[in-house]
This record gives structure tokens, sequence and C-alpha cells, in this order.
């Protein structure tokens, strides 16, 4: 397969994970388990403070990482922190909700550590996998076929819910 073909899919099975991630489906679940808007806020909050602290530590380490695609395989294995602590809390006894509560501010604070560090990387990493000239129709077509994807699953979200 090509390393274009691979880029689609990647990015659109990522931008699709995000719309779980970091979208509505996430925000649902934590009302869902008891946590009122306010304290859903102040994780977004937390969540965004964790992606400057990382992006301004990727300021200086990002350049010195040797084997790019070896980081890069496992940062791609993160979601497994997010969805899975989460994933318990649907199986067994409901915790009180300021237990929920840190809980998700620490399991989605770690997630987005990694996931920030991912995100300086992955541009990084798309000059050692494409020829750059083909940079803007690679981008660009990949964007609109990842975009295209996320609202599809939105609106099976929204339909089914």
């Amino acid at each position: 397969m090509r390393n274009e073909t691979k880029y689609y899919i990647d990015l659109s099975l990522y931008t699709v994970l995000l719309l779980f991630i970091t979208g509505g489906v996430s925000q649902t679940f934590f009302a869902h388990m008891g946590l009122s808007p306010s304290q859903i806020s102040l994780i977004s909050s937390f969540l965004n403070i964790a992606q400057i602290t990382i992006m301004i530590f990727n300021i200086f380490v990002s350049d010195m990482i040797k084997n790019l695609k070896k980081t890069i395989s496992i940062l791609r294995l993160t979601p497994i922190l997010y969805f899975g602590p989460f994933l318990y809390f649907c199986f067994a006894e409901a915790p009180s909700t300021n237990v929920f509560f840190y809980c998700a501010v620490i399991v989605s604070c770690a997630f987005n550590l990694f996931l920030g560090f991912y995100n300086v990387l992955s541009y990084r990493f798309i000059y050692h996998i494409i020829d750059i000239k083909n940079y803007a129709k690679l981008s660009n077509t990949g964007l609109i076929i990842s975009s295209t994807l996320t609202i599809l699953a939105s609106a099976v979200i929204s339909y089914c819910s």
C-alpha cells in the first residue's frame, strides 16, 4: 500500500476518533456519569492547559527524537489510556461524582499530553513519508476525506441517540 493511501486511512480514522474523545460523545458520557456542566467545562480547560504545556515542551525535544516512526506508532496506541478507564466505569458500580470527576481530569489530561505530543510530531513525520511536492494535495485531500467521515459519524451518532 502506498504511503499516501496509508496517510488518508490514518488521518480519517484519527479524525473520527477525536470526535469520540474531544467532542460531544465524551461530554455526554461525563454528564451521564453525573458531572455538572461546570465540571465538564473545567475538564475542557484542563485539556487545553495540557495541550499547551506539551506543545511548549515539544519546542525543546521534538527535533531530538531519533526514531520518529516508532515514536509516532507508540503514540497512536494512547487512546487506550483514554478509553480503558472509562470503559471500566461503564461496567463497574458507579463511583461518587467527585471520584469520577478527578479520574476524568487525570485520564483526559494524560491522554491530551500524548495527543499534543503526537500532533506536533505528526507535522514532522509527514516529510519522512511523502514527496514534499505533493504535500498540499495530500493534506487537502486527506482533510476532505476525514472531514466527510467525521460528519457521517456525527450524523449516525445523532440519528441513533
